[in-house]
């Protein structure tokens, strides 16, 4: 099963968050010629975007993607801050969607009702 990574890169004087190179690896054969092609790994880039795209079959470990665990499978490496940047495009049109599906529900088990 692939693995994606993701390699930060040096930071650069942008508003747009810290570059970075998304790594794909242990991707079996079958799959690694549509990824290899050069338009998809840039198409898979702009979407998520990152600088590029690298894809391999073998593994590739990237030292400072390593997470230290100790015997009991905790972090062994102090606190963690982890931040999510959350694509909320279309989020309104869907929760208002979801209001109104609920509206139409309740209107009509009223009108059952009554």
């Amino acid at each position: 099963m692939p693995r994606i990574q993701i390699l930060e890169l040096p930071e650069l004087v942008r508003d747009d968050g810290p570059p970075f190179m998304l790594i794909i690896d242990q991707v079996a054969e079958a799959d690694a010629a549509e990824l290899s092609e050069d338009l998809n790994r840039q198409a898979l880039a702009a979407d998520v975007g990152a600088r590029t795209v690298a894809v391999f079959r073998q593994t590739i470990d990237i030292p400072d993607n390593q997470v230290p665990v100790d015997a009991d499978g905790n972090y062994a490496g102090g606190p963690v801050q982890v931040q999510v940047k959350a694509d909320l495009n279309g989020f309104r049109a869907q929760v208002e969607q979801a209001i109104d599906d609920a509206r139409r529900r309740i209107n009509a088990v009223h009108l059952e009702a009554n």
